[in-house]
């Protein structure tokens, strides 16, 4: 009998209390005979799988990032466009409320007041305005506390300082480049020139006989410190241009490829650092007779 029961045995068959019985064919001590020395595969990558998918990150935040960083870009330069156009605002409204533009330097005494002083009242900054004690030096005391005030409407948003006071926009006196310059006038034949007589006046739309649409007002030139004229409130902070788009204390931003101006008309346009200087210096004078067909 036990021969027989181990011979049914290499069969498949099993016998129970005398019955033969037949094995499972698939089944061998449990274990399916497929998976007899089967491994399971595992769930995670391989060092291959998994270094291919950082190289595809990688490769699409290259891709993507630049795009990113051009849409910050032209955010803040829209942003900065904004500024200039309140600007232009506020200096319309004074010339309407006065006869004329605003002087970009009262110097009377070495007081030194800035443009950007007088158009206060326009950019709805009245109070701050009526704070400042146009009798005095715009940096003593206590004039100084109020011309250290931050104003958001005059910093660039791509400008890398920004300090309680500063400005990343000045006018312009005048300019050297232009056939019509002498000596005499290369520092006003400007919009917002320097005015040392007594009493605060400054250019008339009459006197911009190069047209309003033709003549640069105000420009960007960022990132100037205290010691650079770079105060809202400091008259010195105005400029003669000198012959070159982004040169620093002159034409100077940091958008890519050039910098914002604001013209008389109150338009803003966009000037390429690739214009020649005699373009530049066409469009800073409000008399010289020139004609800029386009910048």
């Amino acid at each position: 009998m036990r021969v027989r029961e181990l011979d049914n045995m290499t069969r498949g068959e099993h016998s129970v209390w005398g019955q033969p019985q037949i094995l499972h064919s698939r089944c061998l001590c449990g274990i399916p005979r497929g998976l007899v020395g089967f491994r399971p595969k595992s769930d995670g990558f391989t060092l291959v799988e998994l270094l291919v998918v950082i190289s595809i990150i990688g490769l699409l935040i290259g891709i993507t990032l630049p795009a990113v960083q051009q849409s910050r870009e032209a955010g803040r330069r829209i942003s900065c466009v904004n500024n200039l156009k309140n600007l232009g605002l506020a200096l319309q409204e004074y010339e309407a409320a006065h006869g004329f533009f605003p002087p970009g330097n009262w110097a009377y005494r070495n007081l030194n007041h800035s443009w950007l002083t007088f158009v206060l009242p326009h950019l709805e900054m009245g109070s701050l305005y009526h704070e400042i004690n146009l009798d005095r030096p715009w940096y003593e005391q206590p004039n100084f506390d109020t011309t250290n005030v931050p104003l958001s409407v005059l910093t660039c948003p791509s400008s890398r300082f920004n300090t309680g006071g500063e400005t990343d926009y000045a006018g312009i006196t005048g300019t050297p480049w232009t056939p019509a310059a002498t000596w005499e006038n290369v520092e006003v034949n400007g919009v917002l020139v320097v005015v040392e007589a007594a009493r605060i006046t400054g250019v008339s739309p009459g006197a911009i006989s190069d047209g309003l649409s033709n003549t640069i007002l105000v420009c960007e030139s960022a990132d100037r410190a205290i010691v650079d004229a770079g105060r809202w409130a400091d008259g010195n902070g105005v400029f003669v241009f000198n012959g070159r788009v982004k040169t620093f204390g002159e034409f100077y931003g940091l958008h890519p490829g050039g910098v914002n101006v604001l013209m008389c008309d109150g338009s803003v346009h966009f000037l390429t650092e690739q214009l020649p200087s005699y373009v530049v210096g066409a469009l800073c004078t409000r008399d010289g007779g020139e004609s800029p067909s386009s910048f």
